[in-house]
């Protein structure tokens, strides 16, 4: 009698066992074909993995200064963020001839002193026939900083401040709208500036410097942060909506993943 007990309790612990093995391998979830009819009658042909490998990559552009330190930093970070995100990138220093034949769905300067910087020119054009450019640190000033800053919609640049906390203004990164960060969690370096009519405000500091803006320009835009540091993990959010917005179909891969940290086990 007792033997089949203990026959019975090893079957039921058995077959638990298969029961929680087969749901942690999403068994379950692939018995129900769980499709939509409807959308299946609107787009019939589904991507093989063969042909995903074909589909063109996003494709930015990516200028910096190799005699800065904090603009060659700026570069690894975000070159390490764009290839996350499986997208591609062709990086350049600021003194480098750019070819006008190349397309790019973004230009990203990741330096803030612009004087020894050949490819102004070439990215003024590109915002004007439609492409956006992100400048990702806050402008130094000099001569050919000067008569470039009016494109950002800069009406005057003044010198450089300490500013403290954060106050969006908009849902620049989603559902920020409204959100402040006050005191010292959030420093940067930036410029006094005065802004054109033209340009739109996303986030300022806590007395009311703007650090992150908007300003068109012919038929394009550029994305300004008037700041330092856009690398930090505390800004990483911050620099993946001004990439998302250089066009307005922005897909990355997303890892649907849970995390289960037990201290002490």
């Amino acid at each position: 009698m007792y033997r089949k007990n203990i026959i019975a309790v090893f079957g039921l612990v058995f077959l638990l066992g298969l029961f929680f093995q087969y749901n942690r391998t999403d068994g379950f979830v692939r018995l129900s074909a769980n499709t939509n009819p409807q959308a299946l009658a609107q787009y019939p042909l589904q991507l093989s993995m063969q042909d995903k490998d074909s589909l063109a990559k996003d494709r930015f552009l990516l200028l910096y200064d190799p005699t800065s330190v904090r603009s060659v930093f700026l570069k690894y970070k975000t070159v390490e963020l764009i290839e996350q995100q499986k997208k591609s990138v062709q990086v350049l220093p600021l003194s480098a001839a750019i070819d006008p034949q190349e397309k790019y769905d973004g230009v990203l300067l990741a330096a803030g002193n612009l004087e020894q910087a050949v490819a102004l020119p070439y990215v003024a054009d590109y915002v004007k026939n439609g492409g956006t450019a992100v400048f990702m640190e806050r402008i130094v000033p000099g001569p050919v900083s000067n008569a470039f800053v009016s494109e950002l919609g800069i009406t005057s640049l003044g010198s450089e401040i300490n500013t403290d906390g954060i106050k969006m203004l908009t849902n620049f990164l989603f559902g920020g709208q409204g959100f402040t960060l006050n005191g010292k969690s959030y420093q940067t370096n930036a410029n006094f500036v005065t802004l054109a009519d033209t340009a739109k405000v996303h986030m300022t500091s806590e007395s009311d410097v703007p650090l992150l803006w908007e300003n068109k320009s012919g038929q394009g835009k550029y994305i300004v942060y008037n700041g330092l540091g856009l690398y930090d993990k505390i800004n990483r959010g911050l620099l993946t909506a001004a990439l998302s917005r250089v066009k307005a179909d922005y897909i990355y891969p997303v890892a649907a993943i849970k995390l289960f940290f037990i201290d002490d086990f």
